[in-house]
């Protein structure tokens, strides 16, 4: 089960224009998971936060917002807000939580395959989960090697492109990846004369695979 939060900010702004905003959430141990993507035209929005354990009153979750803009750079982060969830089917004189134990670092695997025509191409993308929690959001970012590819559509992510980067953001419905699970996107584009493979994939700004 998931609890309704909602949240507002500022808007930001940049020199490149913003691609999106995203919601994390601080955990104890210092790391950070995403929560939410909203697109760039958006200051509010609902973040799904998870129900508290069976044997505590309450958790509280710690979140703030991260712009990000068209080059696929991190603005400053916000300032955080608590929300306190509360467990209504615990006795109220339950002590409250202890802090959970650090989440498993993420893990991922990207496949890329392209067909290349006279000066344009087709290409799928597909990121895998080896990790053995779930991705809640992604976003994942590459780099054309030549300067003449560009993405022209796409499908099943938010594509934005500046100069050879590359970045594609979760839809609202392939948000959550499960772990050994995996999403399929891709996108069509143009290119002049070449069209080799990016050499690095990220997710959320761990290189994969």
């Amino acid at each position: 089960m998931m609890i309704e939060a909602r949240l507002r900010w500022a808007a930001a702004t940049d020199p490149d224009g913003i691609a999106c905003y995203y919601v994390y959430e601080a955990l104890p141990n210092g790391q950070s998971t995403l929560r939410a993507t909203f697109q760039p035209a958006v200051t509010e929005g609902t973040v799904y936060l998870p129900w508290p354990s069976y044997s505590v009153r309450y958790e509280d979750h710690s979140l703030y917002v991260v712009a990000v803009d068209s080059r696929g750079m991190s603005g400053a982060r916000s300032g955080s807000v608590t929300v306190r969830v509360y467990n209504d089917v615990v006795n109220p004189n339950s002590p409250p939580p202890s802090s959970p134990p650090p989440p498993p670092p993420l893990a991922c695997h990207v496949t890329y395959g392209s067909s290349t025509w006279n000066g344009g191409m087709s290409t799928w993308i597909e990121i895998a989960n080896t990790g053995t929690t779930a991705i809640s959001g992604w976003h994942l970012t590459f780099t054309f090697p030549s300067g003449g590819q560009h993405v022209t559509t796409g499908w099943s992510a938010q594509w934005t492109q500046n100069g050879a980067q590359v970045m594609a953001s979760n839809m609202s419905w392939n948000a959550d990846i499960a772990p050994h699970r995996s999403v399929s996107v891709g996108f069509n584009g143009s290119n002049t004369g070449t069209n080799p493979a990016p050499a690095a994939f990220y997710v959320n700004g761990t290189a994969c695979t």
